[in-house]
């Protein structure tokens, strides 16, 4: 007697969705501002300054760039940006109209960093008059960044002769689900045992698993009841490296058993989770008082010249700069990667003090190099240059303003910048351990507008160590 049993595996988009394999593509911006998006060699993302069209890919709702830098939105003012040694910020996906994505929203806005070039965002920058709406399209990927798949169907026949009914076995048989990078091994049961055994493999094409079957399979086409399938994806949990951990669901091969007929589809998607990079504002506030006199003269070190990399070097950069302007003195405009001085606006700036820093001379300085000698950053300059330095009698926060801005603790007097110039404000023991603010403002018509940037050549304000 010839039995045999088919079963039909079918996956489509009314059933689940299986995340694609990633997909590498190029971003051009339309709207208020348009042109590809290139990268500078920090992983600033941006529009125009003849920069050559950046190639990034997506996985699983992630992006990395050529380099192999997770990118992120930055804490606050969610600036689009590639950084070493974290992992990317999830939520973004393609569209069919190649129309790229964050958490549903196809709204980016582009924001000056110089007058030819445009940084990208999510949200307007707040202080940022001249930031305009764009969309982004990723040329290259379209429906395969998608995470609805095409319907595939997987039909295997389980075929004995001349075995008693009351015997059974198991056939294991495993391939790759079609358009996906995720395999799918397929456990089946027969209802009758070959008369002679045979073991055939079937190999998928990523990743490489052996199958073993005790009875021989074929495929057909004959229409036969379908079984139901139990998908239970594995998860893998990793830590990226860098400064702050990211742990995420990384997607890896699916288990799809086959039970009885009766057995109903459950289905539980991969999911990706990550832990946010701590805001910059992230500081303990205290009160520090600076001795007026210091305890080694600025002669004896380079005071004025970063050496070595922002986590490693002599410096410190502001982890908190908050303008603040008396025409809207009670509006917070929160953190900002900019320095602003002018007739209305100051600048607060926070510095956390290392425990290693503990024993040392700490100097307060001002750099404004030449605009030929800048490579990621960029400024506008005019008026007399005069611009005065105050400590203040504790932290800023996000909430800060105008009006209820901290005290002033010491006045560290009027300086007068000009292009090109590295001003050494003050020198003092550093208060280890500590956080400090010191606030920029403007004397007469001096108009400073720049971008804080530690990369060649670096500009803005700053704390060494000697």
């Amino acid at each position: 007697m010839k039995t045999f049993v088919t079963f039909s595996l079918i996956l489509g988009a009314s059933a689940f969705a299986v995340p694609r394999s990633s997909c590498s593509f190029e971003l051009t911006a339309s709207g208020g501002q348009s042109g590809t998006i290139g990268q500078l060699s920090d992983g600033q993302s941006r529009i125009g300054g003849g920069l050559s069209a950046a190639t990034f890919t997506i996985n699983n709702g992630g992006i990395i760039d050529s380099a192999g830098r997770g990118c992120i939105l930055t804490p606050s003012v969610e600036q689009f940006q590639c950084d070493q040694g974290v992992g990317p910020t999830y939520g973004f996906s393609i569209d069919s109209n190649e129309t790229l994505t964050y958490s549903g929203s196809s709204v980016f806005y582009a924001c000056p960093a110089s007058e030819t070039e445009w940084n990208l965002y999510t949200t307007p920058v707040i202080g940022q008059l001249k930031c305009v709406e764009i969309a982004l399209s990723a040329s290259g990927c379209g429906a395969a960044a998608s995470v609805a798949p095409s319907v595939t169907t997987t039909t295997v026949t389980v075929y004995s002769c001349g075995v008693a009914s009351s015997a059974s076995t198991q056939a294991i048989y495993t391939s790759p689900v079609a358009q996906s990078s995720i395999s799918a091994t397929t456990y089946l049961s027969a209802p009758a045992s070959p008369s002679s055994p045979s073991t055939p493999s079937v190999s998928p094409a990523s990743p490489s698993i052996a199958s073993v079957a005790t009875a021989p399979i074929i495929p057909t086409t004959s229409e036969q009841p379908s079984y139901s399938a139990t998908i239970v994806p594995p998860s893998i949990e990793t830590t990226s490296p860098g400064s702050y951990p990211h742990s995420y669901i990384s997607p890896a091969s699916e288990s799809v058993v086959i039970p009885t007929p009766s057995t109903s589809i459950i289905i539980t998607p991969p999911t990706s989770t990550y832990l946010p990079l701590p805001p910059y504002a992230n500081t303990t506030l205290s009160k520090v008082s600076v001795p007026a006199t210091s305890t080694q003269t600025s002669s004896t070190c380079a005071a004025t010249i970063l050496t070595g990399s922002s986590t490693s070097g002599n410096y410190q950069y502001p982890h908190l700069i908050i303008p603040v302007s008396s025409s809207t003195p009670s509006t917070a405009a929160g953190t900002s990667y900019f320095g602003t001085i002018s007739s209305n606006t100051s600048t607060i700036f926070n510095f956390d003090i290392p425990t290693s820093y503990s024993g040392s001379t700490c100097n307060l300085i001002f750099l404004l190099p030449l605009q030929s000698q800048l490579e990621t950053s960029s400024y506008t300059f005019s008026g007399s240059g005069g611009v005065e330095f105050e400590q203040l009698s504790s932290a800023a926060t996000q909430s800060t303003t105008w009006d209820n801005a901290p005290g002033v603790e010491k006045d560290l007097g009027e300086f007068t910048l000009s292009e090109g110039s590295s001003t050494l404000i003050e020198s003092f023991a550093c208060p280890a351990g500590q956080t400090v603010a010191f606030e920029m403002s403007a004397v007469g018509d001096t108009y400073l507008y720049y971008f804080q940037d530690w990369n060649p050549s670096p500009l803005g304000l700053y704390i060494t160590v000697c």
